[in-house]
């Protein structure tokens, strides 16, 4: 698959790339000029992967990939129901999505949230080999549903506080575009997404489909990003099915 990818984006088809290296083995990306790039991921509970045990082999017959429960919860759940309600990954935040769906959607509502406490439950507290759980992942996936909100601004100014040398941190994972720059001077890039999102929260109330992404300018040691819209073009009509 990584052979594939590079070959697509390498403007010469090649493999290995000069110009397009795929990064797996590791969570962030240092720059100079203060710059760290991130997924996101790995600030919240249910998606942290573990780069140091990428898969689980013992009491299998063959190894399995070692990953997060919130892919789980994708495989089992989301994509279960999206022949249903093909929007159901699209709407953030879910808890405001499932509030207004208690009114507007009870009976899907209902499904969604029932179905999804079984598997938390089945998963998180029971052993399989197949998946790895503990006490305080659990907790953690726990007190972080009772946020409303998940744009991982808090997380990122953490990481701008702890490094004098940081200037910029930029993640993506919340599919909400964020460019905040702090009164110090630092900067927080969230890329958002390219997929066609439903947004519930009053900051970004409706329909987005922005394609916007960092655009970084690295020179000697200064570094300068910010964030960019695509409005290019690839197909001028499509057909269209009620």
């Amino acid at each position: 698959m990584r052979e594939r990818i590079t070959r697509e984006w390498d403007p010469n088809g090649q493999y290995p790339s000069e110009k397009v290296k795929l990064i797996a083995d590791r969570d962030r990306l240092l720059y100079e000029g203060g710059l760290e790039v991130r997924h996101g991921n790995q600030f919240e509970a249910g998606n942290i992967l573990n780069f140091e045990k990428p898969l689980l082999s013992e009491h299998l017959d063959r190894p399995v990939l070692n990953i997060p429960w919130g892919s789980f919860y994708v495989l089992k759940i989301v994509n279960r129901l999206k022949w249903e309600r093909e929007f159901v990954d699209k709407v953030r935040p879910v808890k405001l999505f499932v509030l207004f769906g208690l009114v507007i959607d009870p009976w899907f509502t209902i499904r969604f949230v029932s179905l999804s406490v079984f598997y938390f439950l089945k998963t998180r507290f029971t052993w399989s080999p197949k998946r790895r759980a503990n006490w305080k992942v659990t907790l953690d996936i726990l007190r972080q549903e009772t946020k409303v909100f998940l744009d991982l601004e808090e997380e990122a100014r953490q990481i701008l506080d702890e490094r004098a040398d940081l200037k910029t941190v930029i993640f993506g994972h919340t599919h909400r575009p964020m460019n905040k720059i702090y009164p110090d001077g630092k900067q927080y890039i969230n890329t958002g997404t390219w997929t066609k999102m439903i947004n519930l929260d009053w900051r970004g109330l409706g329909q987005q489909f922005k394609r916007t992404f960092a655009y970084v300018h690295i020179k000697g040691d200064q570094a300068e990003c910010e964030l960019r819209q695509w409005i290019g073009h690839y197909s001028p009509h499509k057909s269209f099915n009620i």
